[in-house]
């Protein structure tokens, strides 16, 4: 394979059972299993239009950040609703 990152090893952990739902609690333990997996970059798309500001989620990607490891999480994917979000905050 060819790319920017040919070498790397990608992990994906699996939260949304087959009803599309799921809970912070797992969310949480894959966000820690991925830092205890050695991930240098945790990466989560499935943030909602509000975000993640005052959530616990935010506190373990804080925290998994500070020891030196790249956390990204989506801003939302509520399509246009999250566009909409975005400009109210400008």
């Amino acid at each position: 394979m060819t790319g920017v990152a040919y070498e790397s090893t990608l992990y994906s952990y699996r939260v949304f059972g087959c009803g599309g739902e799921t809970s912070t609690e797992i969310i949480m333990n894959a966000m820690i299993k991925a830092y205890e997996d050695g991930c240098d970059i945790v990466t989560l798309s499935l943030g909602g239009p509000a975000g993640w500001a005052y959530d616990i989620l935010s506190e373990v990607g804080t925290r998994i950040a500070k020891q030196g490891r790249v956390v990204t999480i989506a801003a939302g994917n509520d399509g246009y609703a999250a566009v909409l979000v975005h400009y109210s905050r400008s």
